[in-house]
């Protein structure tokens, strides 16, 4: 026998050696399985048999409409009469109610058509314009050309005058961060309209509740910086901004004078966070995240738009945050782009702001379109 003859031998002899225990052990292994399994296979058992395992109840889809509440503040006018007033949607039961009952039993002195309102940060005050108008209910009909700057207060049910100007046409008031002034346009001359003429044509003014009032710029849809030191605003070119302490102003986002002239709306967060410009000439709404105030910078998040198959578009108009910034109220109409038939099925319609999905929550069917302002959302 060689050398090579006896390596293998050796090995194979280690070999059967070491491993005729594990195999034994092994075929008896096999054996109790089989046992084991013919075992189950005869006695069949429950469920209660095994062991029991967690039951994980993964939750439903979130609805994004499920914490849609509050009231939504507007001026509107009957179609019966066309006398604008303050009107509030209650987002829940979608009721629009007038917010004021200028008839009732309430005294407010000289009847009112009220224009555009705004609660102050606290809630306890909301500022409003409006006019004096005929006592009889069937002519509401203004008395004289101009609409004052109106502060009530919600605990104690009273009014007050704060404006003491002559300023025709007051609108679109607007609390500071501390309530302790109010921005606001005004006209020195004629009634104007924010779509039709030069916006540069409306004056900016700042006034305390003394009505101490002074203008700061030119332009419209004036909204506070959330450190009160800033007005951002629209002029026929863009949006710009105002800034107190420097008294001067920076074109921040730039527009075509079309673009601004038909209808665009710009709407501000409570807390200065969101931006949105409704643009009817280009039937969409670009939804902003200001990022800085000082120096002034903001990014697009979202441009929405509606078109339906049939040449239909979906213009619009007042945009406003709910107070958590989770919605964008709107008011809404559909229009055929080649007919340029009159708008139709007016709406409010709402956006909800992490997936943008859209519902409506009240109709403006009864209401005169060209006269309904949307303006303040509160919890």
């Amino acid at each position: 026998m060689d050398f090579g003859q006896r390596i293998n031998d050796g090995i194979t002899g280690k070999f059967s050696a070491r491993f005729k225990k594990p195999v034994l052990l092994l075929t008896g292994l096999v054996v109790v399985i089989a046992i084991s399994l013919l075992v189950v296979f005869i006695t069949k058992p429950s469920l209660e048999d095994f062991p029991k395992i967690p039951f994980v109840n993964l939750p439903a889809q979130e609805d994004p409409f499920e914490n849609l509440k509050g009231k939504i503040y507007m001026t509107l006018a009957p179609k019966d009469d066309n006398a604008t007033n303050l009107y509030v949607l209650n987002v829940d039961s979608k009721r629009i109610e007038p917010l004021f009952d200028f008839y009732g039993e309430e005294d407010f002195g000289d009847l009112f058509v009220g224009v555009t309102s705004k609660f102050s940060p606290l809630g306890d005050e909301f500022a409003y314009m409006a006019a004096p108008i005929d006592r009889d209910p069937k002519k509401i009909s203004p008395i004289g050309t101009f609409l004052g700057l109106f502060v009530f207060n919600t605990e104690t049910r009273t009014w007050q005058g704060v404006s003491k100007s002559s300023l025709h046409n007051k609108r679109l008031p607007q609390w500071s961060p501390k309530g302790t002034e109010i921005v606001f346009n005004g006209r020195e001359q004629g009634i104007g309209s924010f779509s039709a003429d030069n916006l540069e044509g409306w004056g900016i003014y700042v006034t305390d509740l003394n009505g101490n009032e002074r203008r700061v710029t030119s332009g419209a849809y004036p909204h506070w910086s959330p450190a009160g030191d800033a007005l951002i605003f629209l002029r026929d070119d863009g949006l710009y901004v105002y800034n107190f302490l420097s008294k001067r102003n920076i074109k921040v986002y730039s527009l075509s004078e079309e673009h601004v002239k038909i209808n665009t709306k710009l709407g501000v967060s409570g807390d200065g966070s969101l931006l949105a410009l409704s643009n009817p000439n280009t039937a969409d709404v670009s939804v902003f995240k200001i990022i800085s105030w000082n120096p002034f910078q903001m990014q697009l998040i979202k441009r929405l738009s509606e078109r339906t198959p049939d040449g239909s578009v979906t213009d619009f108009y007042w945009p406003v945050f709910s107070p958590d910034n989770r919605y964008l109220a709107l008011q809404a109409t559909e229009r055929d782009v080649a007919s340029r038939a009159f708008p139709k099925n007016p709406r409010i319609v709402v956006y909800e702001l992490s997936d943008f999905k859209q519902k409506v929550i009240g109709s403006l069917g009864g209401f005169n379109f060209d006269l309904a302002f949307t303006t303040d959302w509160r919890y």
